[in-house]
């Protein structure tokens, strides 16, 4: 199994909730395949109610690319870095992406909003 590059959230000081909602511009690398006919570049958002649950004693590919048991999942601020992606969603081309509350991962990089940089979210998506 491989959850390389996933983007987990096992909870955060600073975020009450049990799930967490994240906001992220898809480049067009994601929208090539057949029968997409929306804008190439979509607004798309993820809400989620629970937290991520995974197994602690199974070997995989963490999201942080190695291959091992990736081991137990505590929420920040004592986070297991083996399953911290390397992706930076902060860093995400063509815009930033960021998550409502703060993650385990990654904080809360703005002001929440329900656009990515003035694109409304794709309903299509």
């Amino acid at each position: 199994s491989s959850l390389q590059n996933a983007f987990l959230d096992f909870g955060a000081a600073g975020n009450t909730n049990v799930g967490n909602l994240l906001m992220l511009r898809l480049s067009s690398a994601y929208t090539g395949f057949n029968g997409w006919s929306g804008a190439p570049t979509p607004c798309v958002q993820a809400v989620y109610t629970a937290l991520s649950a995974l197994p602690s004693a199974v070997s995989m590919i963490c999201p942080n690319g190695n291959s091992t048991i990736c081991g137990t999942t505590p929420p920040a601020p004592n986070a297991n870095a083996n399953w911290r992606s390397k992706l930076v969603l902060a860093q995400n081309a063509p815009v930033a992406g960021y998550y409502f509350a703060p993650s385990t991962y990654d904080p809360a990089q703005r002001a929440p909003q329900l656009t990515c940089d003035g694109q409304k979210l794709d309903p299509n998506w």
